[in-house]
C-alpha cells in the first residue's frame, strides 16, 4: 500500500485538457450493476502518460472522483520529487565531494605555509593569519 500526500486544491491542478476519460464495464463480481453499467474508470495523463484505473465503487461518478483523486496526487508526488532532485543536485554541485580535491586553500600552521590551489599563491602562515595577503 502506498500512501500520498494530499494535495492542496489551489496548490497544485490538473488541466482539463490534459485528461483522456474513459469508461467500461466492471469484471467480477457485483451482479447485473458491473455487467450492464459502465462504472469502471480509466483516467489518463496525457502529458506524462500516466494511468489511473477505478472500479472500487458502484457509481460512476465515485469512480471519478476517486480516479482524478489519486491521478492528483500521483502527479503531486512526482512534482515533488522531481523539485527535491534538482535541489539535492545543485546542492551537491554547491558542495562538492569533500575530497582532498575540493580545497580552496591548504592551511600548514606547522609549515608556517598557506597555498591557495585556486590561485596558485602562497603566503606565510603569519601574514595571513594578520589579513596581509
Amino acid at each position: 500500500m502506498a500512501v500520498f500526500d494530499e494535495p492542496e486544491v489551489a496548490a497544485f491542478a490538473v488541466s482539463p485538457n490534459d485528461l483522456a476519460w474513459e469508461t467500461m464495464r466492471s469484471g467480477g463480481k457485483g451482479g447485473q450493476n458491473a455487467n450492464k453499467l459502465e462504472t469502471k474508470i480509466r483516467l489518463k495523463h496525457k502529458p506524462t502518460g500516466l494511468v489511473v484505473v477505478c472500479e472500487s465503487e458502484r457509481s460512476q461518478k465515485r469512480n471519478k472522483d476517486t480516479a482524478l483523486a489519486v491521478l492528483t496526487a500521483r502527479l503531486y508526488a512526482a512534482d515533488k520529487d522531481k523539485k527535491a532532485e534538482a535541489a539535492t543536485t545543485d546542492r551537491r554541485q554547491q558542495i562538492g565531494t569533500g575530497q582532498r580535491g575540493d580545497k580552496r586553500r591548504t592551511i600548514r600552521e606547522k609549515d608556517g605555509k598557506v597555498v591557495d590551489h585556486i590561485t596558485g599563491q602562497k603566503w606565510r602562515y603569519s601574514d595571513y593569519v594578520k589579513g596581509i595577503w
